[in-house]
């Protein structure tokens, strides 16, 4: 938390991307922090002045049973409620990183010293690195944005949790800037794992703008 809000005071006004893959403990804990070395302001209100865009994996949509949201009950309420309503909040649910696998290729692509490849071996086995791409999906809009790649499913609602940890989301026509992304009709999963995979290996790095342009332009926050 003070890690947190050390890095929210020194960045410019609604200038950061926040990505959350876990559960939602830490974020609890700013929105409630006070005043400290780092800001006079509390933690609710650096996330308002500094942070752009808060993106989650989180939950299952429409609805459904999700680890991250259930395993802490208690932090994803106070996060989904206390959270201000000025600052958008993305949720990338886990039907839309189930469906979509990476990893296959990266004994072939990646240098035998690398790092992903070696997390890949670690949680799959050595001879499938294959998995669902829960937290990878995540992190790919939260770098790109929407692009040619996402699409917000549903904009006018928010999320309902159940004492189980479940997650309705509750359409009523409302906009808060609460909404939930899935694929746009013409991506293909598969596409989308291949292009994990070449993230996964550095390809980003060494095509540059190419890359950027391919895939909806990279979203650069200070």
């Amino acid at each position: 938390m003070s890690l947190y809000r050390a890095t929210l005071a020194t960045v410019p006004n609604a200038s950061l991307t926040l990505i959350s893959i876990g559960f939602l403990n830490n974020l609890a804990e700013l929105l409630h922090s006070p005043l400290d070395i780092h800001s006079p302001l509390s933690g609710a209100e650096l996330v308002e002045q500094k942070v752009a865009e808060l993106v989650v994996m989180g939950g299952a949509y429409p609805s459904g049973w999700e680890y991250n949201f259930a395993t802490n009950i208690s932090a994803t309420r106070t996060v989904l409620t206390d959270w201000p309503a000025t600052v958008p909040i993305t949720f990338s649910g886990s039907e839309l990183g189930s469906r979509i696998f990476s990893g296959q290729r990266l004994p072939e692509l990646a240098s035998i010293d690398s790092p992903v490849l070696a997390a890949y071996q670690w949680y799959g086995d050595r001879c499938n690195t294959t998995r669902a791409s829960y937290d990878p999906v995540t992190v790919l809009y939260g770098a790109l944005g929407l692009g040619e790649v996402f699409e917000f499913a549903d904009v006018e609602g928010f999320n309902e949790i159940a004492d189980d940890g479940r997650n309705l989301w509750v359409e009523d026509g409302i906009e808060r800037g609460r909404r939930w992304l899935r694929l746009k009709d013409r991506v293909d999963e598969t596409h989308v794992g291949e292009m994990l995979e070449r993230l996964y290996v550095g390809e980003a790095l060494e095509m540059g703008c190419e890359f950027a342009t391919e895939h909806g332009g990279l979203r650069v926050q200070s």
